[in-house]
């Protein structure tokens, strides 16, 4: 390896260490690790996405990290997810020509039946948002 790579991979792992020691976990106004997880979500929503590599990116095992997502955010990082897919795949249903099927395969769905289950919750969610915003 040249000084280059090193240089690199010394700047992620320094990158690393700084996010890991400087977590502020005694103040609970302070997001710890839910913009590391959504910034990765939103770079990644095309693809199968394993909780191992969440675990990776913040240093915690996949329970924990998920629980404090959920305290952080109030969403549990799957419904995150399906909530970047849907805003993506709306954006694409409007912009483009292309048919459901490809439209869910870019978007990260392995099969048609996975995103219409995600796209019916979703609307649920959204209608029962608007009906209690309207009381």
């Amino acid at each position: 390896k040249n000084i280059t790579d090193i240089k690199c991979v010394m700047d992620i792992a320094f990158g690393r260490i700084y996010q890991f020691y400087n977590v502020d976990y005694g103040n609970p106004g302070v997001k710890t690790v839910s913009p590391s997880i959504v910034k990765y979500l939103e770079e990644n929503y095309n693809r199968d996405i394993k909780i191992q590599e969440i675990e990776n990116l913040v240093y915690m095992s996949p329970a924990y990290a998920s629980r404090l997502f959920k305290k952080e955010t109030s969403f549990s990082i799957q419904s995150c997810l399906v909530n970047i897919r849907m805003k993506h795949a709306q954006d694409l249903l409007i912009s483009t020509d292309l048919p459901i099927k490809d439209i869910a395969m870019a978007v990260g769905y392995s099969d048609n039946s996975a995103a219409l289950h995600d796209r019916r919750k979703y609307r649920r969610k959204k209608t029962r948002a608007f009906h209690v915003t309207r009381r």
